[in-house]
């Protein structure tokens, strides 16, 4: 998504990934979706009442104001972001990645 201000969160953005997997067990599918649909909240500053039942709040300490650039969700790069993250056929394999136990 070139020229768009998600780029500062790449990074972050492929650990999220790779820790929805690993933080979960291989047969919690649905809780590996919910962990990384979460990015789209944790990028807009946004850690507790999401609106996953099966998680509702990040896991992490308070964020201290820090100089995080925070998307705002009536972006190009957050909508950007948010149809990618939220791709059916993504979705369903994420619910299938390897945990790794």
């Amino acid at each position: 998504m070139k020229g768009c201000e998600d780029g500062l969160w790449k990074k972050a953005i492929r650990n999220h990934l790779d820790w929805s997997a690993v933080s979960s067990s291989s047969e919690e599918g649905e809780m590996k979706k919910a962990k990384w649909t979460s990015i789209l909240y944790h990028i807009q500053d946004v850690h507790q009442d999401l609106p996953s039942l099966e998680f509702p709040e990040c896991l992490h300490e308070d964020l201290k104001t820090d100089a995080r650039v925070w998307l705002d969700p009536n972006t190009k790069a957050f909508t950007s972001l948010e149809k990618l993250v939220t791709e059916p056929r993504l979705l369903k394999d994420v619910a299938q990645l390897s945990s790794g136990d």
